[in-house]
């Protein structure tokens, strides 16, 4: 009886912590293995530790694996869970490989197609030019070759992402996980096992309440008072045979769970481990295209550099043929405005009834260049308007007209900066003349006694304005220009003559060394000039020059705009190196802020700087202002036409408070 209490005392110990349902966790903790266990004191390792102890076990009644059944559970749940979160960022992985697979190749047939389009160059420039210009064709064959050199190394390198990572992935996710079955096929067995050993659990359980209720009758009928002879007590069940079932369906749990754990155990090595072998020989395929990259561009480095040189070289040729093209268009431009004057000469004469042209324009030369007398004047009354005499007078380039007060200065009118119209208003007298002094709003109407004595003011004027620019330029004044015929087809000739003088003027100032750069960003061939300052600028910064204002700085087109002589005066003697020598004065040559890619703002900037603020001007001390601004330097300079010189007094004479805050002048 002891002995059966004995035995009925050892089902409890196995069965007594076995959990009646599977338990939820919640919360982690960090275990061996980087494993992460909701509220567990179980991990893989100490399961197969349990597990050994449990199987040296000499007796059933005492089981580690019972004590601990809930945290194994717990534990598995976790793992399952974990393996679904893994094959997710698997497949997340595989997306974004073959995203970068498909994108690397996009780019590599973007490079073979760029080194196409550099080759089919090269030939293009070989065929057409011949030997002139192979080096610029084999420069073009170089970089294609550069080109396809890295798309091959590209090539490889998306081989290797295919072959090290793509495709290896592509083979644990479609088929070794397949393989492995859902995360209901790989715990089916376990979960069968688990459900036959708690099966087990509860018979035992039942079993062994019969068995104490069976013990307990037997004892209370012994105690009865005896009618005969007791009958003998209930021989005692032997728990044996229920505890080696119950120990042989725990056997079973242990090794269903044990496969599970190695399938697990496999699945996560192809995650971690292999996966982190596959990233290192990436690693290689990667450092070997960036290298071999890196060598092929340092092979390139020294041609590079004599290509440099000789491109420096082939440039200024350009620049000199296009220099040699501009000047034999300038030619062809003067021969057609040539023609065209022989045409209209030739005309006047048949209606003229065969006058020689050449033969007026040496009688209207007798003309001269000064003349003085009286002429009407028409007021400059805005409700009256009439004429009044005065005494006029041409002398010097200069249109003079005195006052009836002789204590008055007369005006004086620059012949240079003025234009003379003839018959200036419809319905006007054939007597009548017109000066419209250039950017005024004023004019000058004026009536001669007769149309005779008018044409002979116009062609004094007109000869005297010549013969001024003529001595300022150095040159003498072109055949033809300057007179005014008997007939009206005189004023085509002087306008033709005008033109021609206009055209030669705007060619010396583009065939000028010093103008053949922007004289803001130095990018090449300006075709727009700022007539109050002197300097050819580009397109660019001539934008950049209209947001100044007028009052700052003028800007026109050589090819746009009509230009007068007047116009061209700043630009033709003084140019963009002498303007800059004072402007720039600060600026070193070698380190310009801007150049031909600058942006707009960098652009405007600069250039606000430079002719507002007058930033890079050099700052005279007192002795030098003083000998600057000496009678004698200043009149030297205004003889010796030195604009230069004059320009320093003009920015250095300036106040301070305008240097530092703005002020256009100039």
């Amino acid at each position: 009886m002891v002995s059966s209490a004995g035995g009925d005392t050892s089902a409890p110990s196995l069965i007594s912590s076995v959990p009646a349902s599977a338990p939820g966790g919640v919360g982690q903790q960090q275990v061996a293995g980087g494993m992460y266990l909701p509220h567990s004191d179980v991990n893989v390792d100490k399961f197969m530790h349990i597990t050994r102890d449990d199987l040296a076990a000499t007796s059933p009644a005492s089981s580690v694996f019972t004590d601990n059944i809930h945290s194994v559970k717990t534990c598995i749940g976790l793992l399952d869970e974990n393996l679904e979160s893994d094959k997710a960022n698997l497949q997340l992985l595989r997306k974004a490989v073959k995203t970068v697979h498909r994108s690397g190749h996009t780019f590599m047939s973007d490079i073979l197609t760029y080194a196409e389009a550099l080759n089919r160059i090269g030939e293009s420039i070989a065929l057409n030019n011949g030997h002139s210009e192979k080096d610029i064709a084999t420069s073009f064959f170089k970089f294609a070759l550069l080109a396809k050199d890295i798309a091959s190394n590209l090539n490889t390198m998306l081989k290797g992402v295919h072959n090290i990572l793509l495709q290896p992935l592509d083979t644990f996710l479609k088929c070794d996980l397949k393989n492995a079955g859902t995360r209901s096929d790989l715990r089916k067995p376990v979960d069968k096992a688990w459900k036959d050993y708690e099966n087990k659990v509860s018979k035992c359980r039942e079993e062994r309440r019969k068995r104490e209720f069976s013990i307990s009758s037997s004892k209370t009928e012994s105690l009865r008072p005896s009618q005969g002879p007791a009958p003998p007590l209930p021989a005692a069940v032997s728990p044996s045979e229920d505890e080696r079932d119950l120990h042989k369906g725990k056997r079973f749990l242990q090794l269903h769970l044990s496969e599970y754990l190695l399938k697990l155990t496999d699945i996560g090595g192809r995650r971690g481990t292999v996966l982190l072998d596959q990233l290192v020989q990436l690693y290689d395929v990667q450092l070997t295209f960036f290298s071999s990259s890196k060598s092929r561009l340092e092979e390139m480095r020294e041609y590079i550099s004599e290509a440099d040189i000789k491109l420096a070289s082939k440039n200024r040729e350009l620049r000199e043929k296009r220099s040699q093209l501009d000047t034999l268009r300038q030619d062809i431009k003067r021969n057609i405005a040539a023609s065209n004057t022989s045409t209209l000469t030739l005309s006047s004469v048949n209606r003229s009834g065969g006058q020689d042209s050449y033969h007026q324009h040496e009688v209207n030369r007798k003309f001269g260049t000064e003349i003085e007398g009286a002429l009407l004047k028409k007021s400059d009354g805005t409700l009256r308007k009439v004429w009044q005499k005065r005494k006029v007078r041409v002398h010097h380039g200069f249109f003079m007209i005195f006052h009836s007060q002789a204590n008055r200065e007369p005006v004086k009118l620059n012949l240079l900066t003025c234009s003379i119209k003839e018959n200036p208003e419809d319905g006007s007298s054939n007597k009548e003349f017109c000066i419209i002094p250039e950017h005024g709003q004023r004019k000058y109407f004026f009536m001669a006694e007769s149309e005779a004595e008018k044409r002979r003011w116009v062609s004094v004027m007109r000869n005297s304005k010549e013969q001024s620019f003529a001595a300022f330029s150095g040159s003498s004044p072109p055949a033809g220009a300057g007179a005014a015929s008997a007939n009206g087809n005189q004023d085509d000739v002087m306008n033709n003559s005008l033109h021609e003088l206009t055209s030669a003027i705007i060619a010396d100032i583009r065939n000028d060394p010093d103008n053949y750069y922007c004289a803001d960003c130095r990018a090449p061939h300006p075709e727009w000039v700022s007539t109050n300052k002197g300097v050819m600028i580009c397109i660019a910064c001539s934008g950049c020059h209209r947001e100044l204002g007028v009052h700052v700085s003028r800007i026109q087109s050589l090819t746009l705009d009509r230009l007068s002589t007047a116009d061209l005066l700043l630009p033709r003697f003084l140019g963009n190196k002498a303007f800059n020598r004072v402007y720039e004065a600060l600026l070193e040559s070698s380190d310009h802020p801007i150049n031909g890619d600058s942006s707009r703002n960098e652009r405007s900037e600069f250039i606000r700087a430079k002719y507002e603020k007058r930033a890079f001007v050099a700052r005279l001390d007192e002795p030098s202002r003083v000998a600057l601004f000496d009678e004698q330097t200043v009149s030297e300079a205004m003889q010796s036409g030195d604009l230069e010189t004059l320009l320093r007094v003009a920015v250095s004479y300036t106040p301070q408070d305008e240097l530092n805050g703005g002020g256009g002048g100039g």
